[in-house]
């Protein structure tokens, strides 16, 4: 009996302890302070991710911005985590346009801490926003921790993740070379990234292959070489005529430069 309350009492402190750690902080650009939930108290994807996928050798970030929802795989496809995410709305007002995030598979270039900001945003003052423990996937599209991390999509472009979910990431999973991949929105063609249909990413005899970004439709929380390069970006990719084999090769090769954030 002592035994039962000891460990019941343990349980208890352990939950306090992680409901109330630093990394659950996180203090916005106006200097308030917010506390928000721990990652690991995070059930947003659970049931919807899979437990197994196919494994390519490298760690894996998935995003879906159907679900905002996000998971972590390790390098043979085994599910570590989920948690919530929150990526590019559909219309930024300040900037006048759409500012959904970049679709596709990326790799993980680089890398900040807690101390972070983005170049560009807010517009007014041409950079300066928090950006705590970004990771940088494509040009200047990143994930980051936010205080708010609403179940729809809401920033300039980047993924919001919970601040203590960003140190994780960043920390203790992600390394430079993992690889992130974000799925389709609701009205773009996502038969590949259906996680009902067998011949989705999440199938076990499938790759998840990269989808070229419209440059013309994106935008990101620090994105001031987007409009470089445009149209090396927009070079279509022949998916159809590509072997997985073939595909994984070209995506070894095909790492995108490092920009600065400013």
């Amino acid at each position: 009996m002592k035994r039962v309350l000891l460990s019941a009492l343990l349980t208890v402190f352990i939950a306090g302890c992680i409901d109330y750690d630093e990394s659950t902080y996180i203090t916005d650009d106006m200097g308030v302070r917010h506390h928000t939930k721990h990652y690991l108290k995070d059930t947003r994807g659970k049931n919807y991710f899979p437990e197994k996928i196919k494994g390519i050798g490298r760690k894996q970030f998935i995003f879906d911005p159907k679900v905002a929802a996000w998971a972590a795989y390790d390098e043979a496809g085994n599910r570590v985590m989920t948690g919530s995410g929150s990526g590019g709305k559909e219309y930024c007002e300040d900037v006048g346009k759409p500012c959904r995030t970049v679709t596709g598979s990326f790799r993980v270039y680089n890398k900040r801490g807690l101390d972070c900001k983005s170049g560009e945003y807010p517009v007014e003052t041409t950079g300066g926003a928090k950006m705590p423990y970004c990771m940088y996937f494509y040009r200047g599209f990143t994930i980051h921790a936010g205080y708010e991390v609403p179940p729809y999509n809401s920033s300039h472009g980047c993924i919001r993740v919970l601040p203590s979910a960003a140190k994780w990431l960043n920390e203790d999973f992600l390394t430079l070379g993992s690889q992130v991949t974000v799925l389709s929105y609701p009205d773009e063609n996502g038969d590949r990234d259906d996680v009902s249909k067998p011949l989705g990413p999440f199938a076990t005899t499938s790759v998840i292959q990269p989808v070229v970004p419209n440059l013309d439709t994106g935008n990101t929380d620090n994105n001031e070489e987007l409009a470089q390069s445009k149209s090396e970006a927009q070079q279509p990719i022949a998916q159809a005529q590509e072997s997985p084999e073939e595909v994984i090769k070209r995506a070894e090769a095909d790492l995108p430069p490092v920009y600065e954030a400013g």
